[in-house]
């Protein structure tokens, strides 16, 4: 019998942001970092939870959540 675990996770970019700011526009073409960009639902399911179960976990590859 499994768990589901559903929960909110909330994230805080201000820092980031400020990083990006006091970047130059050559810095900012170079590292080409945005954070709006990025997928998160995606990079948590599909990157970041498979990861953990995988190396921490060591637990064999799962379904899809």
């Amino acid at each position: 019998m499994g768990i589901n675990l559903w929960f909110v996770v909330r994230f805080d970019v201000t820092n980031t942001k400020r990083l990006i700011e006091d970047m130059s526009i050559e810095e900012r073409k170079r590292f080409n970092f945005d954070i709006e960009s990025i997928n998160w639902e995606h990079y948590i399911k599909s990157v970041h939870i498979p990861g953990v179960r995988k190396h921490l976990l060591r637990q064999p590859p799962a379904s899809k959540l």
